[in-house]
């Protein structure tokens, strides 16, 4: 407050001293000095608040809705609704890494040797199973109206802070430090920048994107956890949907990708759960995944993986630094939800969330159960 007005008083004096003359002149003169002075004392002071506030803001979640169910971890998500049930075999059967090596159609030896872990060759007839895994997701969602879209995959600050990548996942990013450029884990983070610092005309949404991208994690924290094959790699492809929406919207815009989920996973008659993840599972922006978002976790033979085939995210707005982007509505220009959208991803990628390999190919080894995540198909 003190700092606006002694900019206001500075701004006053210097206008008035184009129109005074003599004694006057010099009196505003010496006005404008004495502001100006005071300025540079407390402008550095407001310039440090500001940046401890935005600070704490940025680590400041949303609060999760009252449907979240509590917990922290993938055993606390709540089962809403399954399709299907694990095939039984009377034979233990091979996993997908050890059936890719037998066929010459996964290397994961040559991956280490070349990029070290958590890196893979596809080789054969699995790209073309990739290529129409993705493919499928991309042509149901253009459909039905979403604009397909591949966006950059290397960002700005700014537009990983926005989505809240940073600072909550910042040992997850791969960064380029000469050009301090961010690497994303997501089409997410590109898509919801797609329209940073616009206005658009309620009339216009909702507007609905396809996102197909390369995502790059560091997967920190994660050793020993879904290790082998395609789990959890540090390169992957997947295909996001993501759309901007009123917050008045936004459930229902929250169910219909839900529904759209459900059938890009059914049509491949996969056997699924829709899971409502627990609170303490969210992301920072999460408000909630399915009635928090549902999440498709995959069948394996004779069990459920636990790892998410797909995911939906309902975000709301936050007072923090967010991706500058606000709603108007026609005739009265008012401003909606700045961060107002709904996200959700159908990964359709060789890797580490696929919806495609990754996360609906057999695999019966055992590890720990792991619930879909917050809206997630099995």
């Amino acid at each position: 407050m003190q700092v606006d007005e002694l900019r206001a008083e500075q701004n006053k004096a210097s206008k008035a001293i184009g129109r005074a003359e003599g004694d006057e002149k010099q009196r505003l003169i010496d006005d404008v000095a004495r502001v100006s002075a005071e300025l540079k004392k407390v402008e550095p002071q407001l310039a440090e608040v500001e940046h401890t506030l935005a600070t704490l803001l940025a680590a400041t979640p949303n609060l999760p809705h009252e449907s979240s169910p509590d917990g922290f971890t993938d055993d606390d998500a709540v089962e809403v609704r399954r399709h299907l049930e694990p095939t039984e075999f009377d034979f233990e059967p091979k996993d997908h890494e050890e059936l890719g090596a037998l066929l010459g159609m996964l290397d994961t030896e040559r991956g280490a040797r070349t990029s070290g872990s958590r890196f893979v060759y596809l080789l054969g007839d699995l790209v073309f199973v990739q290529f129409a895994l993705m493919r499928h997701a991309m042509d149901i969602l253009a459909g039905k109206g979403f604009v397909p879209a591949i966006p950059p995959v290397m960002v700005r600050e700014e537009a990983m802070y926005g989505t809240g990548f940073l600072p909550a996942d910042e040992a997850q990013l791969y960064t380029t430090t000469e050009d301090e450029l961010y690497l994303v884990g997501t089409a997410e983070v590109p898509l919801a920048a797609f329209r940073m610092g616009e206005i658009v005309d309620e009339a216009e949404l909702p507007l609905r994107y396809a996102g197909y991208s390369t995502c790059f994690r560091r997967e920190a924290g994660t050793y020993g956890k879904d290790m082998g094959g395609m789990f959890r790699l540090h390169q992957f492809d997947k295909v996001e949907m993501f759309v901007f929406t009123t917050p008045e919207a936004s459930w229902d815009e929250h169910e219909y990708l839900v529904s759209v989920e459900e059938e890009i996973v059914g049509n491949l008659e996969v056997p699924y759960r829709v899971v409502n993840v627990a609170a303490g599972d969210l992301g920072l922006l999460e408000h909630d995944r399915l009635p928090g978002p549902p999440a498709a976790d995959a069948g394996a033979p004779g069990r459920w993986t636990g790892r998410g085939a797909a995911h939906a995210e309902r975000h709301r707005d936050r007072d923090r630094p967010h991706v500058d982007r606000a709603a108007r509505e026609p005739p009265a220009g008012r401003r909606l939800g700045r961060d107002a959208r709904e996200a959700a991803s159908v990964p359709a990628r060789a890797g580490k969330s696929a919806a495609a390999l990754g996360r609906l190919s057999i695999s019966p080894r055992s590890e720990p159960r792991r619930p879909a995540r917050a809206t997630r198909h099995a």
